[in-house]
């Protein structure tokens, strides 16, 4: 499955989460930042991540799996000096059995309209379709998140769509 533990791109590294790396980040910013050995931010976690951690963690307990299609990734930015955890960036589910599987990302604020986000994107979009379970990336965006659905499309997303909760477009990468 190739290389699980990181994925380089141009200024960053994605990290993938592990039981410990949650379990830190559950219990506090300091332990994640010497577990990943970067600068966490005060504001760490982006507020769409901070309500389905728990969610995802218990999931994961309840199945026993903790890889790289249960966890998400932690976005590390490595182009102004320390390292320093920006963004996160994950898979809603494993491969279906058509060979699909669905991106969400979250970056902080304070790294918005750098292209973080966009540099996540192609990182984990990359690495999920060189394996070889996976044919297809998906996005959802809400209607009015017309910055996401710019990161999709210069990620080379194309709209398909709409989405399957109420008020959300598809996008999807092949």
């Amino acid at each position: 499955m190739g290389d699980v533990s990181n994925v380089v791109t141009p200024r960053m590294r994605l990290v993938l989460g592990t039981r410990a790396l949650a379990e830190a980040e559950l219990a506090g910013n300091a332990r994640l930042a010497q577990l990943l050995e970067v600068e966490v931010p005060a504001s760490w976690p982006p507020e769409a991540v901070r309500e389905v951690l728990p969610v995802f963690f218990a999931s994961c307990e309840r199945s026993g799996v903790f890889g790289p299609w249960s966890l998400g990734w932690y976005g590390v930015l490595h182009d102004d000096g320390q390292p320093v955890l920006c963004g996160s960036i994950g898979f809603k589910h494993a491969p279906t059995p058509t060979g699909m599987v669905e991106l969400g990302y979250s970056v902080l604020p304070a790294f918005r309209r750098r292209g973080v986000a966009t540099e996540m994107v192609l990182g984990a979009s990359r690495w999920a379709l060189a394996q070889p379970v996976v044919l297809v990336v998906e996005a959802e965006v809400d209607h009015d998140n017309l910055a996401s659905a710019r990161v999709l499309e210069k990620a080379g997303f194309s709209a398909c769509g709409a989405g399957i909760d109420p008020g959300t477009r598809r996008f999807r990468l092949v």
